[in-house]
């Protein structure tokens, strides 16, 4: 197994949440120095998030880090074209996605949310590849990915990750609507979203959520543009490393 060190895993200070139904939200309480670690598994790059323990830089319970992002050229036009981007870590071929999602998915918000939506069907098959091992069975998985108890989507759209981590709550206990009594904005992929995100804990995986920057999270932008615009997915990064706007960026880096 490879591995590298990756960029400090930066959280503001001061955002502790308590309650319960803020358990979703990557906060400054969750770091205590916390870093992010490249690693390979099967051959492809994956992007974990690590700890220390006994002096060592270690992901214990082997979190994956997916950067999503969405596009929509011609917003708010007759003729939107949308593009979402997933991004596990820039030598990841077969994972990172560029992809033209349904002709429903006509705004920005809505492709944020379609990425986010895409990103934990892909953990589900991710989780599906890494079964616990078995009590019974000598059998053990070698590699990063043996233990997979978490998953971490980083994004830059505060309404998709303040919808999940604290409103989707209020929201699922007033029958879908906000707490003055209006409907929510998008309720049928936030509905699809806490699904998947009950499924994966069911499969034994928490899903937390992590909002960034939008320059910290080039890559999975460019994926989103690159889908919108007809480009593939490797080519949408061949040309993002080529820029030189790539330096150290794996799409790991942390608000």
């Amino acid at each position: 197994m490879a591995s590298r060190q990756h960029t400090e895993f930066h959280c503001p200070s001061g955002r502790h949440h308590q309650r319960e139904r803020s358990k979703r939200l990557i906060a400054a309480g969750d770091c205590h120095g916390n870093k992010l670690i490249e690693s390979t598994w099967k051959n492809e790059w994956w992007t974990l998030l690590g700890c220390h323990e006994g002096g060592i830089m270690h992901a214990p319970v082997d979190p994956v880090v997916i950067a999503v992002d969405g596009a929509c050229r011609d917003n708010g036009r007759s003729n939107p074209k949308a593009g979402l981007g997933i991004f596990f870590h820039r030598d990841n071929i077969q994972w990172n996605r560029a992809k033209v999602p349904p002709a429903s998915i006509n705004t920005n918000n809505r492709a944020e949310l379609a990425a986010a939506i895409e990103a934990l069907k892909m953990a589900k098959r991710l989780r599906k590849l890494n079964p616990q091992r078995d009590r019974h069975s000598e059998r053990q998985r070698i590699g990063p990915m043996r233990r997979l108890r978490r998953v971490v989507i980083k994004a830059a759209s505060e309404d998709l990750v303040r919808g999940m981590t604290d409103c989707v709550y209020i929201w699922k206990a007033n029958g879908w609507n906000k707490s003055a009594g209006d409907p929510v904005s998008n309720p049928v992929l936030f509905r699809e979203l806490d699904q998947l995100t009950t499924e994966l804990n069911d499969m034994g995986v928490e899903v937390q959520f992590l909002h960034v920057d939008r320059s910290l999270n080039k890559p999975a932008d460019r994926l989103a543009n690159a889908a919108s615009d007809g480009v593939s997915a490797v080519d949408a990064l061949a040309r993002y490393l080529r820029s030189g706007d790539s330096e150290d960026d794996s799409g790991a880096s942390g608000e």
